[in-house]
């Protein structure tokens, strides 16, 4: 559940006033309310992980797609929590429509280069979502001949910024650099519990099980070393 700046105030103050002992996550928005004392009082309330849809680190991609982030709140959050010893989760993904190489670069380079700030992290490529704005209105985001692919998502194409092949060759690139960084990346819903708990609300217990048991293994195969999934 995303939860805003003053509703979290006023939960944790709730959490506090009846010594209610929890420890919790939920999503949020990157927003300058997000100040160093409301991220101690999270902590101090349970609080112990934020997954924030960071998106990009363009501006212009950011208010294209009507986001309401600002680049500049994004480093002041993130110092915050990891003040507080709050962890955090950035969703992040590119080739958002007329999204050009040189934005998508400075998202990937982003995480590769905050580390210290962020925890984990999940990234993609951007997948068009029946009922979106850019569904809904694709002339905007200069997309065109959306089509049904097999495997069930929304095919398109562009007028500008990369191309579909491009994206998916840049994802794949990237996806491989940010492992070595985020080992946890390679697990599914990239440690992000909401999003866990999402999927087997949708899907069972037995398939997450399932799910879950391959990427573990294949996770250790190539990580022999790490305490991560042995702790």
């Amino acid at each position: 559940m995303l939860l805003p700046p003053h509703l979290l105030e006023r939960l944790s103050n709730i959490l506090l006033k009846k010594s209610i002992k929890v420890r919790w996550q939920c999503d949020a928005r990157f927003e300058r309310q997000f100040g160093k004392a409301l991220c101690v009082l999270l902590y101090k309330a349970g609080c112990r992980s934020l997954s924030f849809g960071l998106e990009s680190m363009s501006q212009r991609i950011l208010d294209f797609m009507e986001k309401g982030t600002k680049l500049r709140d994004v480093i002041y959050v993130l110092k915050n929590c990891k003040t507080a010893k709050i962890a955090v989760n950035a969703q992040m993904f590119v080739g958002f429509p007329t999204e050009t190489r040189k934005e998508a670069h400075r998202t990937i380079n982003f995480a590769l280069k905050n580390k210290r700030y962020i925890h984990s992290i999940g990234f993609g490529q951007y997948l068009l979502q029946r009922g979106s704005k850019v569904f809904k209105y694709p002339a905007r985001y200069k997309v065109t001949n959306i089509v049904l692919s097999q495997d069930g998502n929304l095919n398109f194409y562009l007028k500008s910024g990369m191309s579909r092949k491009a994206v998916r060759k840049l994802a794949t690139e990237a996806k491989k650099k940010l492992s070595s960084v985020y080992p946890s990346l390679t697990f599914p819903f990239n440690g992000c519990d909401s999003h866990t708990l999402l999927f087997v609300s949708l899907y069972g217990t037995e398939r997450f099980r399932n799910f879950a048991t391959k990427y573990c293994n294949r996770f250790l195969l190539k990580n022999p070393r790490d305490t991560l999934l042995n702790s």
